[in-house]
Order: C-alpha cells, then structure tokens, then sequence
C-alpha cells in the first residue's frame, strides 16, 4: 500500500519508540555520526517516525543517510520523500536500496556523458529526457556505441538532440546489437549503394531459381 504521508506522532509516542525499540536510540546516534550534525527533536522525531511507519530497520535507513549526504540532499524533507517513494517502489530492503543507489549513480553517469556529448550544458531536463536517460541506463550501454549514436545523429540532423540520439540506440538495443563495431556494420548495408547490390543479388538468384524450376 502506498504511504505518501507520514502521520505525526506525538512526543510521548516518539519517547515510547526511543525507549521500548532496541534499535531507535543507537540508530539515532549514528545517523547524526553519518550527517555530521546534531539533530533537532522534529529531526529525531522524522527519523523515528520512518523507522517505525515504514518498517525500515536501522541499516536501511543508515545506508539512505550516507547516500543522501554524499549527494548533498540530507535535509529532512527531502530525505522524507525519498523514503515514501521508496516505500512506494517496493524498496524495502537493504539489498534493493543499494540496488537502486547503484542503478541511479548509473543513471548520473550516463547523464553527464549525453551533457557533454551534445552540449547541454547544466539545464535541467525535461521530464521526457530524464525518462530517456533512465531508459539508456537500464540498457548498459558502452561508452563507444554512444559515441556512434551521437555521430549518427550530428550526420542526420541540423542540430543534434537527445531524442534523436536515443532513437539510434533504441534500434540498436532492439536489434541485439552492443558495439559500435556492429552498428556500423548494419549501417554500412543500409546505403543506398549496398541496398542496389543486395537487390541485385537477390534478382540473380530469383532468375537462378526459377531456371532450376522449368
């Protein structure tokens, strides 16, 4: 079920939690260790209520922490929301946190790859090219085959875009095809000049055949 709003929970109830849980007080102690700062009682207060609303035990919740902060982004609010859309997303483990932790580094990586390749400076994007990028992402795509896909596109298009950019590689993810040693393969028979040759080739043996046949 959903839980997209944490319920306020009173000052005894957060003290209950504190001294009833065995991993609310240590937990806390560490969080402020990992932050590098000392917490508020509304902080301590959001951090119990995750602990105890959500179900996430002191590791998981340590690991957001330490994630978060190397981001930048530990500000309660912010960590609140990650937490709910977690929850939400079916991330209620240590295993799968570190998962999608993984999968979004991944995700910033390819997203600085497609800034540099195609100029686009530190906008931000849309809300279609941040799909794109996390598309792109979930394919593992090799550094050289986007090098082929943006050489492609400044080729076919006056002014290169991301969009056009992901169609090249959109074909070649559905076309098995992982290198661009293969893509310019493919590409190298679909000129102009090689498509009259396969044609050619393919009317001879039409012709062949249909000898064979009378």
């Amino acid at each position: 079920p959903r839980k997209n709003r944490i319920p306020a929970y009173s000052n005894e109830e957060i003290a209950h939690i504190l001294t009833s849980d065995a991993e609310a007080s240590p937990m806390i102690e560490l969080a402020q260790t990992v932050v590098g700062k000392v917490f508020s009682e509304h902080e301590v207060a959001s951090l119990v209520a995750l602990h105890d609303y959500f179900g996430f035990d002191a590791h998981y919740i340590l690991s957001l922490l330490a994630y978060l902060a190397k981001k930048n982004k530990a500000n309660m609010r912010y960590i609140e929301a990650t937490a709910a859309g977690l929850y939400d997303d079916g991330i209620t483990t240590v295993g799968a946190l570190q998962e999608r932790f993984a999968f979004l580094d991944r995700m910033e990586q390819t997203e600085q790859k497609l800034r540099r390749l195609l100029g686009l400076g530190e906008r931000a994007l849309t809300a279609k090219e941040k799909k794109t990028v996390e598309e792109l992402t979930s394919w593992d795509i090799s550094d050289e085959l986007l090098q082929f896909a943006y050489e492609q596109t400044v080729a076919h298009t006056t002014r290169p875009t991301l969009n056009y950019m992901a169609k090249v590689l959109r074909r070649a993810h559905e076309d098995g095809i992982t290198t661009a040693a293969q893509a310019q393969a493919v590409t190298a028979l679909e000129t102009p000049v090689a498509r009259t040759i396969a044609a050619e080739a393919a009317s001879v043996r039409a012709a062949a055949a249909a000898v064979i046949l009378t």
